[in-house]
């Protein structure tokens, strides 16, 4: 006696799985939308929210500029490509380590500062001096510090604001500042990072 054949279900039951796609991700227009990874999705939806890291380096092609990271964040997907926003940067803890060495004074600073147009950035500057120096001395530069990027950034729209952050411009610009108090080392943008808006 032969046994009963099993059936099987053919075409209808069977759904083809999609493919996952590779998707550009490019920096924010705050860096001229340059290519900084690629991305493998099944569903381009999945990669909004997603951040990316990079470093200055990979943009400009500068390797003076491999310590400073920056972080973005993916917002949509136009076709082929995953276009960002910044949300922040650092710098790489060996380089700040090379800077702080004995003898010398690190002096921190961390605050809030808005653009002309109105985005909040937290920005995370550091004093390094030649030698150690009175308390006194310490707060003036520090006050000054955080004076002059407030200053410097309610004036700027937040383009040009992440622009001097990352680069020397701005640290430069608070070096010509705080000099006057003692000797100064140098001055660096430790940290940055975009607040999120408060909702209505």
């Amino acid at each position: 006696m032969s046994m009963p054949k099993k059936r099987v279900s053919v075409g209808k039951g069977k759904k083809k799985r999609k493919e996952k796609q590779w998707y550009k991700v490019l920096a924010s227009p705050d860096f001229d939308e340059k290519q900084i990874g690629e991305a493998l999705a099944y569903d381009p939806n999945k990669l909004i929210g997603k951040k990316v890291n990079t470093s200055l380096q990979n943009i400009t092609g500068n390797l003076k500029q491999t310590h400073i990271k920056l972080t973005f964040r993916i917002k949509e997907v136009v076709g082929s490509e995953a276009k960002t926003q910044f949300v922040g940067h650092s710098l790489a803890s060996d380089y700040v380590r090379r800077l702080t060495r004995k003898g010398r004074k690190k002096i921190d600073s961390s605050f809030e500062v808005e653009t002309k147009n109105g985005i909040k950035i937290r920005v995370k500057p550091f004093v390094i001096t030649f030698k150690r120096i009175q308390t006194s001395k310490q707060k003036a530069i520090r006050r000054l510090v955080q004076e002059e990027i407030r200053e410097f950034s309610k004036e700027r729209e937040f383009d040009e604001l992440v622009k001097a952050v990352v680069s020397s411009e701005l640290a430069t610009h608070c070096y010509g500042v705080c000099k006057k108090v003692a000797t100064i080392r140098r001055i660096e943008m430790w940290k940055s990072q975009v607040l999120p808006a408060v909702k209505s």
